[in-house]
Formats: C-alpha cells, sequence, structure tokens
C-alpha cells in the first residue's frame, strides 16, 4: 500500500545530513588549503572540478553504508530483491552477515561514477554565480 512507497525515507533524510556536511566542509578545506599554498584566492574551473571530485568522492563514500542499507529497505520484497528485513537494524545485520564489511560498499564504483562529476560541475557553477553576484 502507500506506507510501501515511504520505506526508508526516515533513513535516507537522516543520511542527507552527514552527507551534505561532509562533502560542503571537504570542498571548503581543499579550497583553502590551495588558497593558502597558492597565494590565488579565486581557484580556476580545473582546481574546483578536482575539488569537488574529492569532497563528492568523501561524502559518497562515506555514507555509502547507510544509503546501500536504505535502499534494501526499499527494494525488499520486490521481484529484483526477494528478502524481507524487519527494519534498518535486521537489514544491516543481514548484509553483514552475508558479505561481510565489504557487502556494504557493493556498488559504490557506479554511484561514484553518477556523483563526482555532478558534485564537480555544481561547485563550479555554484562558485562561479557567487562570483558574479559578488556574494
Amino acid at each position: 500500500g502507500v506506507p510501501a512507497y515511504y520505506r526508508g525515507l526516515t533513513i535516507g533524510l537522516i543520511g542527507v545530513f552527514p552527507y551534505s556536511a561532509i562533502d560542503m566542509s571537504t570542498f571548503e578545506t581543499l579550497k583553502i588549503l590551495y588558497s593558502r599554498s597558492t597565494g590565488i584566492e579565486e581557484p580556476g574551473v580545473l582546481a574546483l572540478l578536482a575539488f569537488g571530485s574529492i569532497s563528492g568522492t568523501v561524502g559518497a563514500t562515506s555514507v555509502y553504508p547507510l544509503n546501500l542499507v536504505r535502499t534494501r529497505l526499499q527494494a525488499a520484497g520486490s521481484p529484483g530483491h526477494p528478502q524481507q528485513y524487519t527494519g534498518f537494524r535486521d537489514a544491516a545485520y543481514q548484509t553483514y552477515v552475508k558479505d561481510g564489511w565489504k557487502g556494504f560498499y557493493r556498488g559504490l564504483v557506479p554511484t561514484l561514477a553518477k556523483v563526482v562529476p555532478a558534485v564537480s560541475i555544481s561547485y563550479v557553477v555554484y562558485e562561479n554565480s557567487k562570483r558574479r553576484l559578488g556574494v
């Protein structure tokens, strides 16, 4: 029924905050370190792309286990994932029992293939927008 559409929503919302905090703080730290080491206050496009790639990778990798468990909860009982879980802890436990700690990172590479360019481009647009607006 309708509740099935919201399965994993709470854990998904919880995962957004640490991802954003890790991603943004990593990006800003890299930008500050770059400015201190080069004396250039406004990094160029290639530097921003590199900082976005690193921050996106760190952020996505940090919260990936949480996202994997959330996805398994959402997909539980579907034809592609017939396994059932009683909740978040059960999904995490069954993942660990079946695959060990590596199981929590299954599918990370395709996720990074999507996240890294998206985050990098977003930060270039964000930084250029800030410059043009004088913020």
